[in-house]
């Protein structure tokens, strides 16, 4: 599984508070003044290394503490989940990811999974970011690119002091050094956060409390993957719904019936991908002698919403507080309810997600041990 490149929406609309991003002044940020990146994607299909299945390339490095660390020493009861990130010194990008992933770390130790991450930084890059941020999980420093490469994720495109970064992405392992899963992004800007990534994992999850929506005929219940997240976080949005006994809803792709649907109103400050649905049932109406495709009893649909990443909504960001501006991404649930005796009137039910929007993290490294 691998993330598709995200473009930005051109649509028109942002609803925001905490302050409001549309009435923000502007200010300049130093984005657009970091270092560029070598713009290779990165291609699973070309990476043998890493196929499902495989055993794990060897693993091994320093830590921010100066601890040699191995896969053994790492894993957790079910495994490890081990991000490549470029840099903690100048990718701002990595730095809201990696802030997500100690958002989520007790979550992941919880789930019985151990987790690291690896770049070509120094270890006392590591240490300062570690210091700076309370970071609780290994960061491995592999100078000379050497795991980075095993792994086949070294970008070789990439000079000057960029050379040796890898391309950034996840890859989790069973307890026995199995691959189960890759996630690399094929644009750089784009991350699933620490929550994303539980949930592809463990589908079942939800980080946040949820929170109850009524709802004709149905329990509705909103939650996510991430409450905070920073420019180009990949966010999941989820929505729980439970049908009582002999109601059921259609499902999307049905013939000739109101299918349920997520929607999402349109923003520039976010891009949707598509809603996904579960397998639905396949249900026979005796009385027309037909067979459809329905949802019953409890179910989820989830849709990946990636943060805007543009140079104009960084401005925006860095001219609120540093505890982040109010982002909400508002919708429309579509469905009609239906029993053994009766189809009920079609709904739209109001929606929204609120998420809480980081500035991008500029702050480099101390000038003696930056990448240069």
């Amino acid at each position: 599984m691998n993330a598709s490149t995200l473009r930005l929406s051109r649509a028109a609309r942002l609803r925001g508070a905490l302050p409001c991003l549309a009435i923000m002044g502007l200010l300049a940020v130093g984005v657009a003044a970091l270092p560029g990146a070598a713009h290779a994607q990165y291609k699973a299909a070309s990476n043998a290394i890493l196929k499902i299945g495989n055993k794990l390339p060897t693993l091994s490095g320093t830590d921010q503490f100066g601890k040699p660390r191995t896969f053994d020493n790492l894993k957790g009861p079910n495994g490890l989940v081990i991000l490549f990130f470029r840099s903690a010194d100048w990718c701002p990008y990595c730095k809201g990811q990696l802030l997500s992933l100690q958002r989520a770390a007790a979550r992941f130790k919880a789930k019985g999974l151990g987790l690291a991450g690896v770049s070509y930084d120094s270890v006392d890059i590591l240490k300062f970011f570690t210091d700076k941020y309370s970071i609780s999980y290994p960061l491995l420093s592999d100078p000379n690119s050497e795991t980075i490469e095993r792994f086949g994720v070294l970008n070789k495109e990439a000079t000057g002091f960029r050379k040796g970064m890898a391309f950034p992405g996840f890859v989790y392992a069973n307890a026995t050094g199995r691959i189960q899963e890759t996630f690399f992004e094929e644009d750089y800007h784009t991350r699933f956060t620490g929550g994303s990534m539980l949930l592809k994992i463990f589908p079942e999850l939800a980080s946040s409390a949820p929170r109850d929506v009524p709802a004709p005929h149905i329990q509705l219940k909103l939650a996510q993957s991430d409450d905070v997240a920073s420019p180009g976080n990949r966010v999941t949005l989820i929505a729980d719904l439970s049908l009582p006994p002999d109601l059921h809803v259609y499902a999307p792709g049905v013939d000739g019936y109101r299918p349920i649907a997520l929607q999402l109103d349109a923003t520039p400050r976010a891009t949707p991908e598509p809603a996904v649905y579960p397998k639905p049932k396949i249900l026979l109406l005796p009385a027309i002698h037909e067979k459809v495709p329905v949802y019953e009893g409890n179910f989820r649909i989830t849709q990946d919403v990636t943060i805007a990443f543009d140079d104009d909504f960084a401005k925006l960001l860095a001219a609120g507080p540093p505890s982040g501006s109010l982002l909400k991404l508002d919708g429309l649930l579509l469905y009609q309810a239906c029993d053994s005796h009766v189809c009920y009137p079609p709904e739209k039910v109001p929606v929204s997600w609120p998420v809480t929007v980081l500035p991008p993290n500029t702050v480099r490294a101390p000038d003696e041990i930056q990448h240069k």
